[in-house]
C-alpha cells in the first residue's frame, strides 16, 4: 500500500505555483470557491445547481 508523501506534494504544489499559468491558477481557485458557495449557500432548486455545476464542468 502507497502512502502519501507530503514532502513531495508540497514540493509538486509550489513548482506548480511557481510556473506562469495564470489564467490555470485563477480558475482553479475560482472554481473552488464557487463550489464552497454552493455548499455554504445552495441554489433555490435543483435546475440551478445543475446550470451552476455545468457552468463550472465547461469552464
Amino acid at each position: 500500500m502507497r502512502t502519501f508523501d507530503w514532502r513531495a506534494g508540497w514540493n509538486r504544489w509550489r513548482r506548480w505555483w511557481r510556473e506562469p499559468h495564470f489564467l490555470e491558477k485563477c480558475a482553479f481557485f475560482g472554481g473552488l470557491l464557487t463550489l464552497l458557495q454552493l455548499v455554504l449557500f445552495p441554489p433555490d432548486s435543483p435546475l440551478q445547481m445543475l446550470c451552476v455545476l455545468g457552468g463550472l464542468a465547461a469552464s
